[in-house]
């Protein structure tokens, strides 16, 4: 795609897609060209009620925050931030605090290390649910239909069979950091049934594609947390 007399390229042709098509192939023509057609005020503020741009506390730990900023953008770099480029980075903790907006109806609660802290005699001294940050960062409606696009990736695209059981909804990432490295590998989602209720993100540094790294090591510790043979 031609903007700014530069081109958006993507990895393959993949034809006229809707949303959720686009999302399980990652066609970067679409959410470049979904990015530019919102425009920058929209993106940005969408972004920041998402908590980017924010340090969140973990365990009262201050994680490093999660950057989309287009303020100063031209549409060429407009684009590709609507892909995942441009100065774009998103810390993992972050994107499961997002992911548990997605699973929960739009309510996400922080990741939390340390559930309990008690004495010898028995007397709690830090319970999490007492001290846990919740947010309402998505509409109920948004919440489900993210959910569902993000099942019908693990339906279509990566197969039941990475998740065996768990009704996963999941998404993968190949993060180009140089032209001297490997991308960086990711896959993020969880289990939609109530008695498996976990989330994850698995982000392997400099290895390659997101479904051929990163999808095995989270199949392997969902298996083992789920205990799915």
């Amino acid at each position: 795609m031609d903007v700014d007399n530069k081109k958006i390229t993507c990895m393959a042709a993949h034809g006229e897609k809707d949303l959720k098509n686009a999302l399980m192939r990652s066609c970067n023509i679409y959410f470049a060209s979904l990015a530019i057609d919102l425009g920058k005020d929209k993106m940005n503020s969408f972004t920041n009620s998402l908590l980017f741009n924010k340090r969140l506390q973990i365990d009262k730990i201050s994680t490093k925050e999660s950057n989309y900023n287009v303020t100063n953008s031209n549409n060429y770099e407009l684009g590709w931030s609507g892909v995942g480029q441009y100065t774009d980075l998103l810390n993992p903790m972050h994107s499961i605090v997002i992911l548990n907006a997605i699973a929960n109806s739009g309510e996400s609660i922080d990741p939390y290390l340390i559930k309990e802290i008690s004495e010898s005699d028995g007397t709690i001294k830090y319970h999490i649910d007492n001290n846990i940050n919740s947010h309402t960062l998505l509409t109920k409606s948004t919440a489900d239909k993210l959910k569902s696009m993000m099942r019908y990736n693990v339906q279509k695209n990566y197969g039941d069979s990475l998740f065996p059981g768990l009704n996963a909804f999941a998404k993968t990432g190949t993060g180009e950091t140089s032209e001297n490295k490997k991308p960086n590998a990711w896959i993020f989602g969880g289990s939609t049934n109530e008695n498996t209720p976990y989330s994850f993100c698995v982000v392997v540094e400099d290895s390659g594609f997101g479904i051929n790294v990163a999808g095995p090591i989270a199949s392997t510790v969902m298996k083992a947390l789920c205990k799915v043979k």
